[in-house]
């Protein structure tokens, strides 16, 4: 087996604000997909994501997150879309806000697979588990807040894994 190659497919830095970034005409080249999502909210709000404008109920997921206080557990078997966590404030003005969405055989006529990361700079992290139950090839993925915009310098870059 080779060793999996990243190939940077889009960077997407945003010079306006906005609610709602969605990232589209994603080849079907790759065997998975990348994303890296960097920036910070004007208000505080929770953070989707949704595959090919799907609203579906066929996003299964379960998620985990502490802040070295606090400690909280989710899941559906029925969501809408896939939440960065259960959790106030996971994108806001005063937090700085990384997360690493991992897509598992995008383009295979089978369910797909995800991880997503995510950190907050005050300290919450936390981990997304989930399977978007269609046989349909990824081809755009949104990322959207759930009140306010993403700012200004917010960047969102997708990367291909090759076999």
């Amino acid at each position: 087996m080779g060793t999996p190659t990243y190939d940077l497919i889009s960077s997407t830095t945003l010079t306006s604000t906005t609610a709602s970034v969605t990232i589209s005409s994603l080849p079907s080249t790759y065997r998975d997909l990348v994303f890296v999502t960097r920036g910070q909210g004007s208000t505080s709000a929770y953070l989707t994501c949704r595959f090919n404008g799907d609203d579906s109920a066929i996003y299964n997921w379960h998620s985990m997150m502490g802040d070295g206080s606090l400690r909280l557990g989710a899941s559906s078997a029925s969501g809408t879309s896939f939440p960065a966590l259960e959790y106030p404030q996971i994108v806001s003005s005063s937090n700085d806000f990384i997360g690493i969405l991992n897509v598992f055989d995008y383009s295979v006529s089978r369910h797909t697979g995800i991880t997503w990361r995510v950190n907050r700079a005050s300290g919450a992290t936390g981990l997304v588990a989930g399977r978007y139950a269609s046989l349909s090839t990824i081809t755009s993925v949104s990322f959207t807040l759930s009140a306010g915009l993403w700012q200004i310098g917010s960047t969102f870059d997708v990367y291909g894994i090759e076999a």
